[in-house]
Order: C-alpha cells, then structure tokens, then sequence
C-alpha cells in the first residue's frame, strides 16, 4: 500500500488513483485488522490511507483507526505523527459532524506542535 501511495503522490494519475482507492475499499477491512496489532501499524495504515478517507468516506472507521493511531504515536514517542493523527482525527469528526469534539482535536495537535516544533516542520 506504501508503493501505491508514494505513486499515487508523485503523479497523481487518475488511473492510479482509482487503483488505490479500489485496493482499499477491498482490503479495509484486513487493514483496519493489521492497524490493531500494534502500535507500528496503526500509525503507518493511518498515513496510507489518509487520501482513501476524503474520497471514500468511512467515517466510523477513520475515527476509530486514528484514535488508535494518535495513542499509537504518543506510546512511540512521536510528537510530529501524533499531532498529525490528532488534526486529521478532528478532520474526521468534522465529517461526523462532532464539531466539539473536532475543535478539541484541532486544539490537541495545535498544542503538541506549540511543545514540540519539530512536529511544525514534519506535518
């Protein structure tokens, strides 16, 4: 999935685009499984499939794969991934329609980049 995102990334071919998205409507459910095996993975399928969510919705799932990929981050020690789960996670609820909950998010990632500034830099 890395292969086809990075590709995906670089061209933006829209012959590619329906490729990954189509990959990922069929494996998400094997995903989302990978995601919780461990803190590594969740983080990582959070990141591949971070263009998948806008344009295929799965709201429930999204929220509940960046929940867990934000703790994710947090157990690894990385403030700039964790920020980055926390902005999309209030992306997320935005879509939910969970605005509270949304504004809480943004406000968590504005936090972790204001104590961290690496995490300005990498997200």
């Amino acid at each position: 999935m890395r292969a086809v995102r990075e590709e995906l990334r670089a061209n933006g071919d829209a012959a590619v685009t329906k490729m990954y998205m189509g990959r990922c409507e069929v494996e998400l459910p094997n995903l989302l499984a990978l995601a919780a095996t461990g803190p590594g993975p969740a983080v990582e399928i959070a990141e591949a499939l971070s263009a998948f969510w806008g344009a295929r919705g799965h709201w429930d799932a999204a929220e509940r794969l960046y929940t867990a990929a934000a703790d994710a981050a947090r157990a690894l020690n990385d403030p700039a991934r964790e920020a980055w789960c926390r902005e999309f996670r209030g992306y997320i609820l935005r879509h939910l329609g969970r605005y509270d909950e949304a504004d809480r998010m943004y406000r968590a990632a504005l936090d972790l980049c204001a104590r961290h500034p690496a995490a300005n830099e990498r997200y």
